[in-house]
């Protein structure tokens, strides 16, 4: 539709109430004379009300579809996510039929496949930079923003003279949204899209990317040739009115299976989580608990947000489980590390980590998203353990690909979803843990597995 007054506010300079449409709705009578504009605005009523409860209720992200993949042209293999060429020009670009709702409440419906040149979803501007940075290696995102253009064509009424020419107009409005690749990458997140603005991001910080909903990210390779791209589906945001924080990665591995070595090296480093988004530190700090028992053991230093058990395992039904003193260090905003007391190691063994996230706020005063669902959380890497025990290193993390794979049933969401904590909901206890064995145990697993 054509721009309004309302449509070139900027949402940085708005107030919450200038977030929400003016409701008027005509009042009809008998012999009342209608025109045009009256009927406009009677749609804008209720497209204004429609777009409104939307965007309130049900928030804003994609719905359903609209997988993008890369692929060279004149290959029949076009959902395979990446491709190569020797030249920029053979690239296209696919976007799959689906639904989404832009952070107006707007619904963005693609009917049919869009699939074009990689540099035809490329503004002026953002080509401009394509040139410029095409030999080295860069980021791209594919956006997907509404659009309205008039369409159709009905005769207008001759006004009675013969001589009149006959006068046409386009009679519809047809809703079809734009595929677009962008170097603006997503923006930060709004605590309630009903009533607050978009968050302007660097490279955008006139807020214009209020229209826009993020599908992928592209990674572009120039040199050396071929030119490679490959597309990551999983930067899209689901349709929600709030998307929780979540652990992102840990530093070890979720069930794998350590030498006694690699296990004391790893409590001594520190158990380190990273989050989807900053956090409140106030909300950790809360939970630092300083207290003296006694003067045989002295002032201890603690988090009642995270325990940490040493379960023995020589013996099914004659377990015996110890907590371990643990503090948690905040590295950044997004990143935490838990300190264990250092304790000597006494295989078999089971270290049960358990992140009491009910706890933990973000920047919105909301509780982390924290349930460890199919222990999907993926492992970070852990370059000092790395480094000191590489065999030992390479081994936990061969043994756990080998035994630890993604049901079927989860590779098609994990296609969309960045593996992480949570259900959706946000608090929730996140519960991980390894095992240590004896050393010299990595030779005798090598040995089964033959």
């Amino acid at each position: 539709m054509s721009e309004t007054k309302q449509d070139l506010i900027n949402p940085c300079d708005v107030t919450i109430c200038d977030q929400f449409p003016e409701l008027k709705r005509l009042n009809y009578c008998h012999g009342q004379m209608l025109g045009a504009q009256d009927f406009v605005d009677e749609q804008s009523y209720y497209l204004n009300k429609i777009a409104l409860l939307t965007r309130c209720l049900h928030g804003y992200g994609v719905v359903c579809g609209l997988t993008v993949s890369v692929y060279e042209n004149g290959t029949d293999n076009k959902q395979r996510g990446e491709g190569d060429a020797t030249q920029d020009s053979q690239l296209r670009l696919k976007v799959d039929c689906g639904v989404a709702v832009d952070p107006r409440g707007r619904e963005l419906v693609v009917r049919e496949p869009v699939d074009r040149s990689l540099r035809s979803y490329l503004s002026d501007r953002d080509l401009q930079i394509f040139e410029e940075k095409r030999d080295g290696e860069f980021r791209l995102w594919v956006t997907l923003q509404y659009n309205a253009h008039l369409d159709g064509k009905q005769e207008l009424p001759r006004s009675g003279c013969c001589g009149d020419e006959v006068r046409t107009i386009k009679n519809r409005w047809h809703e079809q949204p734009c595929v677009r690749l962008t170097f603006d990458g997503p923006p930060g997140q709004t605590c309630d899209p009903c009533c607050q603005p978009i968050k302007p991001t660097l490279e955008d910080p006139s807020c214009k990317i209020e229209n826009r909903i993020w599908l992928a990210e592209l990674t572009f390779k120039g040199a050396p040739s071929p030119i490679h791209l490959s597309a990551d589906n999983r930067v899209r945001r689901p349709i929600t009115t709030y998307l929780p924080t979540r652990i992102q990665d840990v530093n070890w591995i979720h069930t794998g299976v350590y030498e006694e070595d690699l296990a004391e090296c790893l409590l001594q480093d520190g158990l380190v989580l990273t989050f989807t988004a900053p956090i409140d530190e106030q909300s950790i700090k809360n939970h630092n608990v300083r207290f003296t028992d006694s003067e045989e053991t002295g002032e201890i230093l603690t988090n009642d947000l995270v325990e940490v058990w040493l379960c023995d395992e020589h013996r099914v039904g004659h377990a015996s489980m110890q907590v371990l003193q643990s503090q948690i260090e905040i590295l950044s905003p997004t990143k935490i590390r838990i300190k264990v007391k250092p304790t000597r190691l006494t295989p078999p063994q089971r270290v049960l980590i358990t992140f009491r996230a009910d706890f933990v706020l973000d920047t919105c005063c909301r509780p982390i998203d924290g349930n460890h669902v199919g222990g999907f959380v993926p492992f970070s890497g852990w370059e000092h353990g790395e480094q000191t025990h590489p065999e030992q290193y390479r081994w936990a993390i061969t043994e756990h690909k080998r035994r630890f794979r993604l049901p079927e049933s989860c590779k098609g969401w994990s296609q969309h979803s960045r593996p992480s904590s949570g259900n959706g909901v946000p608090g929730g206890d996140f519960h991980s843990w390894f095992y240590v064995v004896s050393r010299g145990c990595m030779k005798q697993y090598e040995a089964k597995a033959e």
